[in-house]
């Protein structure tokens, strides 16, 4: 017994074994899941797909979407985004806002706007970094967004890449 105690009290004092590790996850949400019609109004234009929310419109919609989260503050959002396609014979605009915060325990929320043009008949994804739009600071917990989906436009998916902190290994 006396040996077990004394290899267990080496073993937690190790050093390197208390280390925090970093884990990086991506999560994925199709459009059809994470968003919808902003209005009630823009339900006529939109067409919830298995794969895709699009807009089978003659006119922009707007639509918004949420990304299930974990409830975990301390979660650092980095390269996030929205993966659009194009399913018209011309290039098409999009204006998206991604809407970082909000929820408790930090009330406030940040908003980040942008544009990107969506070529005819193809896909982008419009991202959001934390070095290029947030001054090398992460994203808040909760992110949403709200986007301009011209006729013939989809948004595919949203997504994020989590890093958090799991403890020592």
């Amino acid at each position: 017994m006396r040996i077990l105690a004394i290899t267990l009290a080496a073993v937690v004092a190790a050093p390197g074994l208390a280390n925090a590790e970093t884990v990086d996850r991506t999560q994925v949400q199709n459009g059809t899941g994470a968003c919808q019609a902003a209005l009630p109004n823009y339900e006529g234009n939109i067409r919830k797909r298995p794969l895709a929310i699009s807009n089978e419109g003659s006119s922009p919609a707007f639509v918004s979407c949420s990304m299930k989260s974990d409830d975990y503050y301390e979660a650092l959002n980095g390269y996030n985004g929205v993966q659009l396609s194009n399913r018209g014979a011309a290039e098409a605009n999009v204006n998206c806002t991604l809407v970082a915060g909000g929820t408790v325990p930090v009330n406030t929320a940040s908003y980040f706007p942008k544009s990107i043009a969506v070529p005819a008949g193809g896909s982008v994804v419009m991202p959001w970094d934390p070095s290029a739009d947030n001054a090398d600071a992460p994203f808040l917990n909760s992110l949403n967004w709200s986007c301009s989906l011209p006729p013939g436009v989809d948004i595919n998916v949203v997504f994020t890449n989590i890093e958090e902190e799991v403890g020592a290994l």
